[in-house]
């Protein structure tokens, strides 16, 4: 193979693999879309569950975060990569503030991670699991 045809086969082999990687991480979202019920304690006893939506919107993700029974968060920097989800809330808790960090696992129909928070000045970790819910039914 001459110098020319060798740069040729390294550019196609190139672009064949960059079409690949894009094609793997469209389906690997495919895992993390749909509704998922987590379940948490950030202390002192208390259990919480909430339910994070996650949708595809034009080529990213977006998210709805909402903490039973009807605290709404702001869902920002969500993303999927390599089977590990990871996204940001914000909501404001007795007129402060309340912000996360969330990453975990997806693994089939379950989720499983830790979440580091800050509210009122200090700040902690929470472990969380998680399933995906039924699809609902259009219409």
């Amino acid at each position: 193979m001459t110098g020319n045809g060798l740069v040729r086969g390294v550019l196609v082999l190139v672009a064949a693999s960059g079409v690949l990687a894009a094609t793997a991480g469209a389906a690997d979202e495919k895992e993390v879309i749909g509704a998922w019920k987590l379940s948490y304690s950030p202390g002192g006893g208390e259990d919480r569950t909430a339910t994070l939506s996650v949708t595809k919107e034009g080529s990213g993700l977006k998210g709805k975060f909402v903490e039973e029974p009807d605290r709404k968060f702001d869902v920002t920097k969500i993303a999927f990569k390599d089977g590990k989800l990871t996204f940001s809330t914000r909501t404001e808790r007795d007129g402060e503030p309340s912000t996360a960090t969330w990453e975990c696992k997806v693994k089939g129909d379950a989720i499983e991670g830790w979440a580091d928070y800050m509210y009122q000045g200090g700040s902690g970790s929470l472990s969380f699991k998680g399933k995906r819910l039924a699809a609902q039914p259009e219409g």
